[in-house]
């Protein structure tokens, strides 16, 4: 079985961004590239509604291309459940009150059984101290957590 991924809008701007001159950032924007054009499957890849929301919050002039990459994609629509999820999330403190579109992003990728969630945010989403309490909340919905992972892990995984 093929695991399927979420892209987190962090992970989609720094594949249609133009390369940036900061050299982690640009790195990572390459590797993002890479993954894209050479492993990303369509068929098992998506994003939310959410995350166009925090593209479209970006700026201006970089949306368009943000917006055609995550369109390439299956758009995962909003639902009530992630709200309350999400805020249950930053309210546990899990994440951080800043983290709101993270969490429902996360809690989309949850309710629909998403493997793999894919980010280059982590100081949002990936704190050690904090990722067994956010299954635990998670496994309380009666679903299981996925993975966070950023790109250079997804491309280490078998097709």
């Amino acid at each position: 079985m093929h695991n399927t991924a979420y892209l987190d809008h962090s992970v989609i701007c720094h594949y249609a961004d133009p390369l940036s001159r900061h050299a982690l950032t640009r790195a990572c924007q390459q590797l993002t590239r890479h993954w894209w054009r050479t492993q990303m499957q369509p068929a098992l890849t998506y994003t939310s509604e959410y995350a166009i929301d925090e593209i479209l919050r970006g700026d201006p002039r970089l949306a368009s291309a943000r917006l055609t990459a995550a369109r390439s994609l299956t758009v995962l629509p909003k639902d009530l459940n992630h709200k309350t999820m999400g805020e249950l999330l930053i309210f546990s403190g899990c994440l951080m009150a800043k983290a709101k579109q993270t969490a429902r992003q996360f809690s989309c990728a949850s309710w629909w059984e998403i493997h793999l969630f894919a980010t280059w945010d982590y100081t949002q989403i990936g704190r050690a101290d904090r990722l067994r309490l956010l299954r635990q909340i998670i496994g309380g919905f009666e679903m299981q957590a996925p993975e966070i992972v950023n790109i250079l892990q997804l491309m280490e995984m078998p097709p």
